[in-house]
């Protein structure tokens, strides 16, 4: 009786590891982007100013340049 329950416990495992399996492959397949952290959004924030700050700049130096 007690290798019925071998048997059962060894196909559980081989199942659940398939299950883990899968459901990696299609998380890593159909995840939408995380969120980011507030510090990240505040760097990329700060970037995105400087590099509408330099924009604006060019264009005021010299008004014919089309970036």
């Amino acid at each position: 009786m007690e290798r019925v329950y071998q048997v059962y416990l060894a196909y559980a495992l081989i199942v659940g590891m398939v299950a883990v399996i899968v459901a990696i492959i299609l998380r890593a397949r159909f995840n939408a982007p995380r969120r980011k952290n507030a510090r990240a959004r505040k760097r990329d924030n700060d970037a995105y100013e400087a590099r509408m700050a330099q924009q604006d700049a060019d264009n005021e130096t010299d008004p014919g340049q089309r970036n």
